[in-house]
């Protein structure tokens, strides 16, 4: 008979469908969606989630909350009054605080608070990347110098084990995708919440494409509508895209753009790479990791630095060749497979725990 966990997330994203599709290879998956755009609702929805944890508490062997906030606070909690163990895989916004840009958990005091006592009463934490754990930030100077959980919560005990994300080469590929010389692309979600803009660097894309007229700049995840001042002739700006489409789109580019304030472990960046795409990104979360040269690696959040990257990688005569490097890279180092195993083998350790 197979282990039963609950599984709780605010969002139906990729990253969630992956790893309920990898859980669901071993285990039996039970989820709970904390969601809802009307603050108001938030009370109903704690009585709400309360009511599915008591109902499924006798047969289940795990809670798993994707990101930690208001919605992990329950798992965590009844988990030190109950047999049932708790893990938080966390992602990137549970784990910063950018109050220039109004971003993070840990800028907002009662979902901080939530986040805080989440993670400190949760069994285990499960972080994407090492940053997310701690790290030091000087790619702009507004905000804090220290990023990450222990960061802001130094005397945390919780124990943590990082499992990086994970992808299929099968399913990111260009395939017969005809590349174009210096175009450029980037993908965004939720363009039009506030901090959108500047938390993923669209901003400075916008900026290039005025500096570089005679190149290509694609922004997916940007309605026709956006509002651009002044309007590029040279900016294409393309809706949500299905993800079943997406890596023949992004085929057709050169370059990927990544230029985030913020990242815990971007899937569209990984995804980018696999389909051949050279990438330029941003000193932050494990975008550098991911990259592993300096060359591609924006250090500041400067134009002028950005230009000069540019400058470099579009008069490279090698850029096929850098294609199939990065490819290979992602494809060596963060396979699915390895998630995969990772994952299920801390789970099962958890739940043996429990037991």
């Amino acid at each position: 008979m197979k282990s039963k966990i609950l599984y709780f997330y605010v969002a139906p994203s990729s990253f969630v469908i992956k790893d309920l599709r990898i859980l669901r290879t071993t285990f039996d998956v039970v989820e709970f969606r904390f969601h809802t755009k009307n603050k108001i609702l938030t009370p109903w929805l704690f009585l709400k989630q309360l009511v599915f944890i008591i109902k499924n508490l006798s047969s289940a062997n795990l809670f798993i909350s994707q990101f930690g906030g208001y919605h992990s606070l329950l798992p965590s909690l009844i988990s030190r009054i109950s047999k049932v163990k708790s893990l938080i895989i966390t992602g990137g916004t549970d784990c910063v605080s950018f109050p220039s840009i109004g971003y993070g958990n840990f800028q907002k005091a009662i979902l901080g608070m939530a986040t805080k006592l989440s993670y400190q009463l949760c069994s285990h934490i499960a972080p994407v990347h090492i940053s997310l754990m701690h790290c030091r930030y000087s790619y702009q100077d507004k905000d804090y110098k220290e990023q990450g959980i222990l960061a802001f919560m130094p005397n945390l005990k919780t124990p943590y084990t990082v499992i990086h994300n994970g992808y299929d080469p099968l399913k990111w590929s260009a395939g017969k995708a005809i590349r174009q010389a210096n175009r450029f692309v980037t993908v965004t979600a939720d363009i039009h919440m506030r901090f959108t803009p500047k938390l993923k660097g669209i901003d400075l894309v916008l900026e290039l494409a005025e500096r570089f007229p005679n190149y290509t700049f694609e922004i997916i995840g940007m309605p026709a509508n956006y509002p651009i001042e002044p309007t590029l002739k040279n900016l294409i700006k393309t809706p949500n895209i299905p993800n079943q489409e997406l890596a023949a789109h992004l085929g057709k580019s050169e370059f990927y753009l990544q230029l985030s304030m913020s990242e815990g472990f971007p899937n569209a960046l990984c995804e980018a790479m696999l389909c051949g795409c050279i990438p330029i990104v941003s000193a932050v979360g494990a975008m550098p990791d991911i990259v592993g040269d300096d060359e591609h690696i924006l250090k500041h959040r400067s134009l002028d630095e950005l230009a000069e990257i540019v400058n470099r990688l579009t008069n490279k005569p090698d850029k096929e060749q850098l294609s199939g490097y990065f490819r290979k890279k992602i494809m060596d180092y963060y396979p699915e497979a390895k998630r995969e195993k990772e994952l299920i083998e801390l789970v099962q350790r958890l739940i043996d725990w429990a037991n």
